[in-house]
């Protein structure tokens, strides 16, 4: 957060300047740069981690499962896996919202809140894939990556605004790529280095898990099973964690957006 007296750079939680003394503007979202996002995620996910890596873990079963049940079989698998990750990235958010403004987390209040919108996510979530499908279909033609990458980050926070600002179907990807704009650049840089965090990881345990796998023991398959869930479940908290801040800083970028307006929009998830 950056002091309006002297401009010094101060910890995004600092309540005084630490070069001048003065106290720093309540209810102020600073701007937030790489770091600071990386440090937010990385606070709150150490802060939280049990809290986190429960709910992760049983939204990844579903997708893990679905891994070791032959085709057709596994197809409603996979897409209770889908839904449980849009699940868990919208309640995800709500309670980094709880923490980020030291209130006392509710997860039934959140899931609460979900549920009264879970039309609006469906439909936004369809559209989103939508969006995507002319982009999967000419990738194969190399000309269409650049529109699938152009689409992916445009329309990456749609299931933010429908959970904070209640918008509706296609004006939640909209406003996604409203506020995305001028931002392309840094916000694709940003879910990039997120990627190629997961993927590092997933290629050093990842490994010796597929290893483990290529057993014909049932007993290996549910090993396997069990620690390739454990590894999602470790891995999706930073996913939605950084998301949701980089949403939240752009529409303080963008709007000026403060944490009396946070508290607003979401009355009754967070006092």
């Amino acid at each position: 957060m950056d002091c309006s007296r002297c401009n010094a750079k101060n910890n995004f939680d600092s309540e005084y300047c630490c070069e001048c003394g003065m106290t720093l503007k309540r209810g102020a979202i600073p701007a937030m740069d790489l770091q600071d996002i990386i440090r937010l995620t990385y606070i709150t996910y150490k802060n939280n981690f049990l809290l986190l890596f429960m709910f992760s873990f049983v939204a990844s079963t579903p997708l893990v499962i679905s891994t070791v049940i032959p085709w057709p079989f596994n197809v409603l698998s996979i897409f209770l896996g889908f839904a449980a990750y849009v699940f868990l990235k919208s309640l995800g958010a709500l309670i980094f919202c709880q923490i980020f403004v030291k209130t006392t987390v509710r997860i039934e209040t959140c899931v609460d809140w979900i549920i009264t919108r879970w039309r609006s996510i469906l439909v936004g979530t369809l559209l989103f894939v939508a969006v995507l499908i002319p982009g999967i279909l000419l990738s194969f033609f190399i000309i269409g990556i650049p529109l699938l990458l152009y689409c992916l980050v445009a329309f990456q926070f749609y299931i933010f605004i429908i959970i904070f600002q209640n918008a509706q179907g296609a004006q939640s990807l909209l406003l996604s790529r409203e506020l995305v704009t001028s931002n392309w650049w840094r916000v694709f840089g940003i879910i990039m280095l997120l990627q190629l965090i997961q993927a590092f990881f997933q290629l050093i345990f990842g490994i010796p898990i597929g290893e483990i796998s290529q057993s014909a023991s049932q007993l290996m398959l549910v090993f396997y099973g069990i620690l390739e869930t454990t590894l999602l479940a470790i891995l999706f908290p930073i996913e939605f964690l950084t998301t949701t801040i980089l949403y939240i800083d752009l529409r303080k970028r963008k709007y000026g957006y403060t944490i009396q307006e946070m508290k607003m929009e979401l009355k009754g998830i967070i006092d």
